[in-house]
């Protein structure tokens, strides 16, 4: 591509659109539009419901509580913070970050 077709180009970018006159249209579509219908409460049933269903199936079915416990147990005889496993540590974070988020959006 020249260096003019580059310029010429840039420059009808730049430049804005003609308004169009519409006499009205545009907004008489806009006020018409249904308003929308908040259930803020029922997106976060579902949330917290997916997230319970979740949690049993990763203790439950996918074995998970072996971890959770070796990892809890793990964290009570530590004695020091470089023998610390990282796993239940950042699951812990995780889930409270969530429930801290989810709070927060309610209000």
């Amino acid at each position: 591509m020249s260096e003019d077709n580059k310029d010429w180009l840039d420059e009808v970018l730049r430049e804005e659109p003609p308004y169009l006159d519409d006499a009205g249209f545009s907004a008489r579509v806009v006020a018409a539009m249904p308003r929308r219908r908040k259930y803020r409460w029922l997106r976060t049933a579902i949330l917290a419901g997916m997230s319970v269903l979740a949690v049993v199936v990763g203790l439950f079915v996918l074995h998970g509580a072996d971890f959770v416990e070796k990892g809890a147990e793990a964290l009570l005889k530590a004695h020091s913070l470089a023998t610390l496993p990282v796993g239940p540590l950042v699951l812990l974070v995780l889930l409270l970050g969530g429930l801290i988020a989810l709070a927060g959006n309610e209000s």
